[in-house]
């Protein structure tokens, strides 16, 4: 729970968050922020399926990206 979720006039997502080494592969929106973290939320070493990072990652302020990967690759 996070942001608004928390109905105590905040808007707050915590202090920090790291997502590092993951892969998303749903074509849907793969990761949201609810809120805005304190200090950072930090989206590194990551594989998309999406384009971009504003299509595959919501998020309202505090964001750093670092070394991910987007776009569908297939099986080959």
């Amino acid at each position: 729970m996070g942001g608004r979720d928390r109905k105590d006039g905040t808007d707050i997502a915590g202090s920090w968050m790291k997502v590092h080494h993951n892969t998303f592969g749903s074509p849907e929106t793969a990761l949201v922020v609810r809120g805005m973290p304190d200090e950072e939320t930090t989206i590194q070493n990551n594989w998309f399926y999406h384009a971009s990072d504003e299509q595959a990652v919501r998020a309202e302020g505090n964001i750093r990206f670092a070394h991910n990967a987007y776009g569908y690759r297939s099986q080959e």
